[in-house]
């Protein structure tokens, strides 16, 4: 049963330009791009909320 992760979703035609995709650990990945004569590295994180308060959530 998996508890947490990260995902990333990337339209069509970016897929085609994606240069590498690391798992940093469960929490973070990175995932790099090439767009137009530059580079882009982008990270998506996962933090869970899991039995925090609903102020805690909002905030």
């Amino acid at each position: 049963r998996v508890k947490n992760g990260v995902g990333i979703f990337i339209k069509e035609p970016l897929a085609q330009e994606v240069l590498d995709i690391k798992r940093i650990n469960l929490r973070l990945t990175g995932i790099k791009l090439r767009l137009e004569k530059q580079t882009m590295t982008i990270f998506s994180a996962y933090a869970s909320q899991t039995g925090e308060s609903e102020e805690m959530k909002s905030d």
